[in-house]
């Protein structure tokens, strides 16, 4: 036995011919996906002291000849059989960069971290052995003994270290290790499928690792004579991922990921990050002060509001920066009460809003889209405590990048985080709602400007209709000035019949649904036919469809509420009707129409006219921006 083996089980028989599900699940995160876990893995690693985890992430070149046992994974590699045309691309594909001898290289080391312990104990299955537990096993999470530390850190599947064989095009990674007491050794694994190799049988995952034929367990390498890319001189860890997939090799995709995912451990000066590209001859340094230049920079990030809609992070460190004094919410599951610090924003300048759900050890797990206020002008961060850190852990994916209770098994679980996830929900729409109205005109004034214009247009016709001398009091009159009547001109005549057809409002028509091909045609009104007024407890809407062409034979209508978001884009299922109205009728009250979510069905059109009163549910503010669509019978038009 040499320092270079790949320790891979023997087995009677080969069963499982596909890759580790993991993988797939870790690569489609990209980079980010490894950066992210890493990094976790230092914050919670991080020794007892006042100084803060500082990562080093470099992009370079190795040599294949610097990779130890390298020669030994190509023989695995090459028996490999697919079985499925999936399996049999991935392993072509793994098989064609054997040749390779310049090597694409990531290693991401930390500093005042703990490290990992127990490696002379090798694959002993002792908790306190972190090392064992890192190097040789899947599904396992180390606790910390203190309770609350333990809670409070970002890792609870086991499973994030297989982020770093996913962005690896061979699937390989290597880590070195140094411990409290100096002592330094080298580790890595290999996930392959099931394969016979020499006429023997393995299971699909390999360790770079020397085996005791006494107790048949496995044990690290001492870390003498790799590879100086292999050092870890001191306390902490470094992982070495070769054949680093050519699309993770971007730069700024790399400091990004950083920003994205631990702008609160950064701007909290937990963190510090430094990563080197050897090979583009580029590097930055992430602390609090250049990650507040990275956000406001035009080649990292979009700074121009109106189109922020995918990568909020420039918003949320704005946010986390400018409120001083977060809000302190309480949100209920089915038997316990969690809080949190909320840092609010409202500004209009917003397409859409977010909640940044961030772990209290200042990692970023997900853009919480509160449900039906997703195109509301706000940016959140939300923040916990240790027992909320613990209750979100049952909600995460392997990833942690998303919070739902499907990935609960336990009924009576689940059921409480639904509801915690429902009460959230409910909880931000309220507070939305509430910055809406404190920043909005009130919804139950009216602009009564045009309507006195009308009144006073009217006076003057009237006027003019009147008797040649008008009463202005008891002692004076005034006689009307009578203008000489003017014949128009054929030119003129035809000019005025032009402007007053270019007056007809036009609907806008839409392309047929598959109703509308049964017989019905739809359109968006233009704004100069509707009017709507909100008062406390109603809203009246008014359509008109005088000027409309064909509409004197329409007797009914369906209604849909078209949402209209600060780009100018439009959303027809977008604001619940059953959650604002309680019912709908005809101005008098005699007809209540029948309603679903998002439309109103069988409204009369009497006069070219059709009015409608919403009785709110509650106390409803809305300050969205409509136009309505309009569906009318064909046989009709």
């Amino acid at each position: 036995m040499n320092m270079n083996d790949f320790q891979f089980a023997k087995i009677e028989y080969i069963e499982n011919t596909t890759f580790d599900g993991s993988l797939d699940s870790f690569y489609e995160k990209g980079i980010e996906g490894t950066i992210r876990e890493n990094i976790q893995n230092s914050i919670d690693a991080k020794l007892e002291t006042e100084n803060k985890v500082k990562v080093r992430i470099v992009l370079g070149k190795v040599e294949r000849s610097e990779l130890p046992g390298i020669n030994e994974v190509f023989q695995h590699i090459d028996s490999m059989e697919g079985k499925n045309e999936y399996t049999i691309e991935k392993i072509n594909y793994m098989q064609g960069r054997k040749e390779e001898n310049s090597i694409n290289v990531l290693t991401i080391e930390d500093l005042n971290t703990k490290g990992l312990s127990g490696a002379k104990n090798g694959q002993s299955g002792r908790s306190e052995d972190t090392f064992g537990s890192y190097a040789y096993r899947k599904g396992f999470h180390n606790k910390n003994e203190n309770a609350e530390t333990e809670i409070s850190r970002g890792g609870s599947h086991g499973i994030g270290k297989i982020s770093n064989n996913a962005v690896s095009d061979i699937n390989l990674m290597y880590f070195s290790n140094c411990d409290e007491f100096g002592e330094k050794h080298v580790g890595g694994s290999i996930h392959l499928i099931e394969h016979n190799h020499d006429n023997q049988d393995y299971r699909a995952t390999g360790y770079f690792s020397k085996k005791d034929a006494y107790n048949n367990r496995l044990y690290p390498f001492e870390n003498v004579g790799y590879s100086k890319i292999f050092n870890k001189d001191t306390r902490g860890l470094k992982i070495i991922i070769p054949y680093l997939r050519k699309e993770f090799t971007n730069f700024q995709e790399i400091v990004k990921a950083v920003c994205d995912n631990f702008f609160v451990a950064i701007l909290n000066e937990n963190i510090e990050i430094e990563i080197i590209d050897k090979i583009q001859d580029k590097n930055i340094y992430i602390d609090k002060k250049s990650l507040l230049e990275i956000v406001e920079d035009r080649n990292y990030y979009e700074n121009y509001k109106p189109s922020i809609k995918k990568i909020f992070t420039p918003l949320y460190v704005q946010t986390f920066q400018e409120v001083i004094e977060p809000t302190k919410i309480k949100v209920d599951s089915l038997n316990e009460t969690y809080e949190f610090d909320l840092y609010f924003k409202y500004d209009e300048e917003l397409p859409v809003g977010r909640v940044g759900i961030v772990r209290s050890m200042g990692m970023k797990i997900v853009d919480y889209k509160v449900d039906r206020y997703i195109r509301r002008p706000y940016n959140a961060v939300l923040i916990g405590g240790p027992k909320e850190d613990g209750f979100l852990k049952t909600m995460e994916n392997e990833s942690h990048t998303q919070l739902s209770a499907d990935n609960i098994k336990n009924t009576n679980s689940k059921k409480n985080a639904k509801k915690f996830l429902s009460n959230l929900t409910k909880k931000m729409q309220k507070i939305i709602d509430d910055s809406i109205t404190r920043n909005s005109v009130d919804s139950g004034e009216l602009d009564t400007s045009h309507i006195l214009s009308e009144l006073d247009s009217t006076f003057s016709k009237n006027l003019s209709k009147s008797t040649e001398k008008v009463q202005v009091d008891s002692k004076t009159s005034l006689l009307k000035k009578k203008n000489k009547e003017r014949r128009e001109t054929r030119k003129e005549k035809e000019y005025s019949i032009q402007t007053k057809k270019t007056q007809n409002r036009t609907p806008r028509k839409l392309k047929p649904s598959e109703k509308e091909e049964q017989g019905y045609e739809a359109m968006i009104l233009p704004n100069s036919s509707v009017e709507r007024i909100s008062l406390s407890d109603r809203e009246i809407i008014k359509l008109d469809f005088n000027n409309i062409e064909g509409s004197t034979n329409w007797s009914e209508c369906d209604i849909t509420f078209v949402v209209v978001d600060g780009m100018g884009q439009e959303h027809q299922q977008e604001a619940r009707l059953t959650d604002s109205f309680e019912s709908i009728t005809n101005p008098t009250g005699s007809k209540h129409y029948d309603f679903n979510d998002y439309k109103i069905k069988n409204v009369e059109i009497e006069n070219n006219l059709s009015v409608i009163n919403l009785n709110k549910n509650g106390d409803v503010k809305d300050s969205l921006k409509y136009l309505y669509k309009v569906e009318v019978e064909s046989h009709d038009i």
